[in-house]
C-alpha cells in the first residue's frame, strides 16, 4: 500500500500496518497502538498553515475525554502525516447526547474548533465519544466556529441517520430557521446552562417592575429576622423560595399567614416556589433532582437536588400546585396569575421550568359559613381521591369552606348499581391521604350498629328504626359523630354508591 511505506518514509518506523480508511483529505492507518493519517494531497500539504497549527497542538489536548492528544505532526516537501493513540471501537450511531456536550465543552477548553463535525468522523471507544478526524479543518477558536460547529454537533446527534446529512450542515450554516434547528435552543442551554439569576430573579424583578410599587418587602430575607421588622403593609411582598424548604404543614400555613399580613389591600404578594409540574424531571439546567420510591405528584414529600452550579446539595419539598391554592386560599389570597420559568431538560432538549411564581391579590378574610360534606362509599376506592380533590378545588374557587367533611358508608357488598368491588384497605389510605394533605378536614365512618343508628334517627328525627339502608339500597343518615361547624353543602363524588 503506497500510503504505508510513505508513512514510514516520515519517520514514524511502523510496520504491520493496516487501513482504518480513507477520504478526500488522506488515509487513516494503524499498527494496534497508533493511528496514523498520511495526507496525500500535495496542494492541501502546501497550504501549511493549518499543519503549523496541528504542531503547535501536539501534547496540548490532555484529559480531554472525548479528543486524542496528538503524538507528532510530521511534514517532508508536499508530505504530511500525524499520529496519535489507537483503540477498538465501534462506530458512532447518534444520540449520547452528553457525550456530545463534552466533546464541545473539551474543544473550547482546548481552544481549538473542529469545523468537519459529522458522525462519520466520531467513534465509540472505552464507552466514550471520541473524535477522530485530524486534519485541516481544525482550527483556533473563535465564537463564529464554535457556533457553527454546535450546530453540526446537534445534527450528528439528533439525525444522524439522514441520508442528506452533508447538505443539510451546510443549510445550517447560514439558514438559522431550518425546523431541524428547532430544538438547538435547548441544546445550547445544555452545553451553557443559565443560572438562577437570569431563570428567576429577572422575571421576579420584572413583576414588581411593573406593579410600580412604593414599598417593597423581601420575605426571604426577613424570614429569620426579629418579630419587629415583619411589621406594618407593603405595595409588594416577594417571597422566593421559602415555601419550598418548609416541611412542616402548621409553618408552611403561618408563611403565608405573615405574606397576607405584610401585604396591603390593594398590595400584591409575589411567590416563587420550586415548580411542582416539573419535579419529576431528572436534570434540569440548575439541578439534578433524587425523588424518594414511589414519589407522586399529588404527595407532599421531601427529595433531594444537587445544584449543577457548585455540586451542594439541598432538600426541597414538594407540594402539587391544590397544596398552595388551597393554603393561600385559606390565608385570604386568590391567585391573580401563575407563570413558569424558562427552563430545559437538558437529558431530552425539552421545556423543563424549575421555578413557578404566584402573583396573589388579597381578598377580605371573612370566615366561610358553609361546610362541605361528601359521601362516599368503599366501591368508590379507585377514584375517590382524585374526584374529591376535584371537587374541593372547583367548590372552592369562589371562597373557602367552614369545614371540608368526608362520610364513608361501610357497607361491602349490596350496591345500589355497583359498578366496582369494595376496599376498604385502599379506601382508608386514599382518606388518610386526602388528611395528610390538607384536602379535607375530617372523615368520618358512619356507624354499623343498630343501638347506635336507632339513638340517632330518635335524637334528629323523632323516629324508630335501625336500618342502615333503605330498600332499594340508598344509604340513610346515620352520622352521630357529624356535627358541621356551619350550614352543610352535601355531595356525593360521581361514582355514586
Amino acid at each position: 500500500m503506497p500510503s504505508c511505506s510513505r508513512a514510514r518514509r516520515l519517520s514514524f518506523g511502523a510496520a504491520g500496518l493496516r487501513c482504518l480508511g480513507a477520504g478526500l483529505e488522506g488515509v487513516a492507518l494503524t499498527d494496534g497502538a497508533r493511528v496514523y493519517k498520511y495526507f496525500h494531497d500535495p496542494e492541501r500539504v502546501r497550504r501549511g498553515d493549518w499543519l503549523a497549527f496541528l504542531q503547535a497542538q501536539v501534547g496540548a489536548w490532555q484529559g480531554y475525554a472525548s479528543l486524542y492528544p496528538l503524538l507528532a505532526v510530521r511534514r517532508r516537501g508536499d508530505e504530511a502525516a500525524l499520529a496519535y493513540p489507537y483503540e477498538p471501537s465501534e462506530p458512532y450511531t447518534g444520540g449520547r447526547l452528553d457525550d456530545m456536550i463534552a466533546f464541545l465543552r473539551d474543544c473550547r477548553a482546548a481552544g481549538i474548533v473542529c469545523r468537519n463535525a459529522h458522525p462519520d468522523n466520531f467513534i465509540v471507544a472505552g464507552g466514550a465519544l471520541k473524535f477522530i478526524d485530524y486534519g485541516e479543518d481544525i482550527r483556533a477558536y473563535s465564537d463564529d466556529e464554535f457556533v457553527h460547529m454546535s450546530r453540526r454537533a446537534f445534527l450528528s446527534h439528533r439525525f444522524h441517520f439522514r441520508s442528506d446529512l452533508k447538505p443539510l450542515m451546510t443549510r445550517a450554516l447560514t439558514d438559522f430557521d431550518l425546523p431541524e434547528l428547532a430544538e438547538f435552543d435547548r441544546f445550547t442551554s445544555a452545553l451553557d446552562p443559565r443560572g438562577k439569576a437570569e431563570l428567576l430573579d429577572a422575571p421576579l424583578l420584572e413583576r414588581i417592575l411593573a406593579l410600580k410599587p412604593k414599598s417593597v418587602f423581601d420575605y426571604a430575607y426577613a424570614a429569620a429576622a426579629p418579630p419587629a421588622y415583619r411589621q406594618g403593609k407593603h405595595d409588594v411582598v416577594v417571597c422566593s423560595l421559602v415555601l419550598c424548604e418548609i416541611a412542616r404543614q402548621p409553618e408552611f400555613e403561618r408563611a403565608i399567614a405573615d405574606l397576607r399580613r405584610l401585604t396591603s389591600e390593594r398590595g400584591r404578594a409575589i411567590v416563587a416556589v420550586c415548580n411542582p409540574f416539573h419535579t419529576f424531571t431528572e436534570r434540569s439546567e440548575l439541578q439534578r433532582r433524587i425523588l424518594p420510591a414511589c414519589a407522586r405528584y399529588a404527595d407532599i414529600f421531601a427529595y433531594r437536588k444537587t445544584m449543577a452550579s457548585t455540586g451542594g446539595e439541598r432538600i426541597d419539598i414538594h407540594r402539587p400546585l391544590d397544596a398552595y391554592r388551597r393554603a393561600f386560599l385559606n390565608a385570604g389570597f386568590t391567585i391573580e396569575s401563575l407563570a413558569e420559568t424558562d427552563g430545559t431538560d437538558v437529558a431530552n432538549l425539552w421545556h423543563s421550568s424549575d421555578f413557578l411564581i404566584f402573583t396573589l391579590k388579597p381578598v377580605p378574610a371573612a370566615r366561610p359559613r358553609v361546610s362541605l360534606l361528601i359521601k362516599t362509599c368503599y366501591m368508590d376506592w379507585r377514584v375517590i381521591e382524585r374526584l374529591v380533590k376535584h371537587q374541593v378545588r372547583q367548590l372552592e374557587a369562589s371562597g373557602g369552606f367552614a369545614e371540608k367533611i368526608v362520610v364513608v358508608d361501610g357497607r361491602l357488598d349490596g350496591f345500589n348499581r355497583q359498578y366496582d368491588c369494595a376496599n376498604p384497605t385502599a379506601h382508608r389510605a386514599a382518606m388518610e391521604r386526602l388528611l395528610a394533605d390538607g384536602v379535607v378536614d375530617r372523615v368520618v365512618y358512619a356507624p354499623d350498629d343498630e343501638q347506635v343508628i336507632r339513638e340517632t334517627y330518635r335524637r334528629w328525627f323523632g323516629a324508630s328504626a335501625g336500618d342502615s339502608h333503605s330498600a332499594n339500597g340508598q344509604q340513610l343518615p346515620r352520622y352521630t359523630a357529624l356535627t358541621p361547624a356551619a350550614p352543610t353543602m352535601f355531595c356525593k363524588p360521581t361514582a355514586i354508591c
